[in-house]
């Protein structure tokens, strides 16, 4: 999920620069089994992020209907990582296959901040269509970014009671992205009052 705003400045027709600021919320569920046995373990990773995003962006300038694409940079910075772990202790007997028995084991929300690097970089590039209403525009905006660092801390152990308990231990990772947006844009103009006009300008542009 994310929300966010931004603008252009279009120092040409068709080119324009474009920054974001927008707040996401990435969730990260992995189930794994086999650690201790036949056991299970879910762990959810839920990470509140402040996203920063620098494009390039080309934008069709004639008719209704006007396709856009962009490239650029963006900078994240992690707000709040929390972990919880679910852990199902089967205990398997070969000689007894019905009667399993099983501890589960459900973790309180662990704040996961310590173990992750906070400030993460990607690769940005997508594209959409803007659909003209009036003097304002529509838009759906399909981008994927691609991470360029591990959002582990490398140094880092950091552990609690409540996650040895259950055997969690993190991979190392980065994450893409594919996200889908659906916006609103509001054209600003700053026109210039001429002090005198000339001619020959005007009729060129």
């Amino acid at each position: 999920f994310q929300i966010g705003g931004g603008g252009d400045w279009n120092f040409y027709d068709q080119l324009s620069l474009t920054a974001e600021l927008n707040y996401s919320l990435t969730t990260i569920k992995r189930i794994r089994t086999g650690i201790f046995g036949k056991d299970e373990l879910e762990s959810t990773d839920r990470q509140n992020w402040v996203n920063i995003p620098l494009m390039l962006k080309y934008t069709d300038r004639i008719g209704k209907y006007r396709p856009y694409g962009y490239v650029g940079y963006s900078i994240s910075f992690l707000l709040s990582d929390n972990l919880k772990v679910k852990y199902n202790n089967n205990d398997y007997n070969p000689d007894d296959i019905e009667n399993l028995s099983t501890e589960k084991y459900e973790s309180p929300n662990i704040k996961y901040n310590d173990a992750r690097n906070k400030l993460n970089q990607s690769i940005v590039f997508g594209g959409g269509i803007r659909v003209k209403t009036g003097l304002n525009f529509w838009f759906v905006d399909l981008r994927y970014s691609i991470g360029l660092n591990n959002l582990i801390k490398e140094d880092e152990d950091f552990n609690t009671d409540e996650i040895a308990r259950s055997g969690y231990i993190d991979d190392f990772m980065r994450i893409d992205v594919l996200s889908l947006s659906v916006g609103y844009v509001l054209p600003q103009y700053n026109p210039r009052k001429l002090k005198k006009a000339r001619t020959k300008g005007i009729l060129k542009r």
